[in-house]
């Protein structure tokens, strides 16, 4: 009776377990330009992504950046999970390089040096 007892609480348990993880969401891949940064003092709230004709809205609650953090017009590669509203929630997301602006002072001398504002 005892055995049948301990047999039966393992296969619930073990049923529940497999129940309950069945939910879990995978992560979803995306790759497309910044449109907006939205930020609140120095905390970055929500990215707003375009990808041809569609933009997706982004929390970035928990996120980890790849790469550096990211502006607008920036190329990025977000890892995400379905969230609350149309707001999806990020993961990962991955800054790609932009092409360097490379100047040979040699060639260049009479020219005036071009910094960037402050």
């Amino acid at each position: 009776m005892r055995k049948t007892f301990f047999y039966m609480l393992g296969f619930a348990l073990l049923s529940f377990i497999c129940i309950t993880s069945c939910n879990k969401q995978e992560a979803k891949k995306i790759s497309g330009i910044v449109k907006k940064v939205s930020m609140d003092d120095d905390t970055l709230k929500d990215l707003t992504l375009i990808t041809g004709q569609d933009s997706m809205v982004f929390s970035l609650d928990n996120v980890r950046f790849n790469n550096g953090v990211m502006l607008p017009e920036d190329s990025v590669t977000v890892y995400y999970a379905e969230g609350k509203n149309d707001t999806a929630r990020a993961f990962i997301v991955t800054v790609h390089p932009k092409a360097s602006v490379i100047v040979i002072p040699e060639n260049n001398k009479n020219k005036k040096l071009i910094t960037a504002p402050n």
